[in-house]
């Protein structure tokens, strides 16, 4: 009877041990999903982004609050795990002709809206950056001068973040039916950190 018994808590002590291990980056990726974003880490954002934003308006024309804000709503305050792993600060997902160069690819889920009412988690390859600098040149370039954000990059050099964020859903840079009112929801808590970066 004690070695059923001694077998059993083994049998089950092993099962427990292989179930942790085997779900560990599950266990930890849900940590960081629902674990709040603090003050500090904030503000270390918009520092970092502060330096990025100003490179852009220079070169392309693009005020900063706008660079600011998507890449704060796109990658949660720099938290997300592709932001993290890839230094994608915008979701900008590898195209064919990004993946046929030869260029990083992370591979990870992300929330898409092919009905409106209804997101769907998908799996998805998107561009992997060597730093936030680069990752902020490209969505630049992307917007400057792919034809269906025309109308976005004149409100992009305008400022504008409630127009950007009803012209973004528009050219199908995003699915998602509540982008316009979560970037002005992210820009109004932008603009409460602004004195203190």
């Amino acid at each position: 009877m004690e070695n059923k018994t001694t077998y059993l808590f083994a049998l089950i002590t092993a099962v427990a041990v292989l179930t942790i291990y085997f779900f560990k980056n599950l266990l930890i990726e849900v940590y960081e999903m629902i674990k709040p974003i603090t003050r500090e880490q904030r503000l270390a954002f918009l520092r970092g982004m502060k330096v990025v934003a100003e490179q852009i308006y220079t070169k392309y024309g693009i005020k900063s609050i706008i660079t600011v804000a998507q890449a704060c709503l796109e990658s949660n305050w720099g938290q997300s795990k592709l932001t993290r792993d890839a230094n994608n600060l915008f979701g900008i997902k590898a195209t064919d002709s990004w993946i046929k160069a030869g260029k990083a690819v992370w591979t990870g889920e992300t929330t898409e809206y092919f009905d409106p009412k209804t997101p769907k988690k998908v799996i998805d390859g998107f561009r992997k950056y060597g730093s936030w600098q680069e990752s902020a040149e490209d969505w630049a370039t992307l917007i400057s001068k792919a034809t269906r954000y025309k109308k976005l990059i004149v409100l992009a050099k305008a400022g504008d973040v409630t127009g950007f964020g009803k012209e973004i859903t528009k050219s199908g840079y995003a699915t998602d039916p509540n982008y316009q009112s979560s970037l002005i929801n992210r820009n109004n808590d932008i603009q409460q950190y602004n004195a203190l970066v």
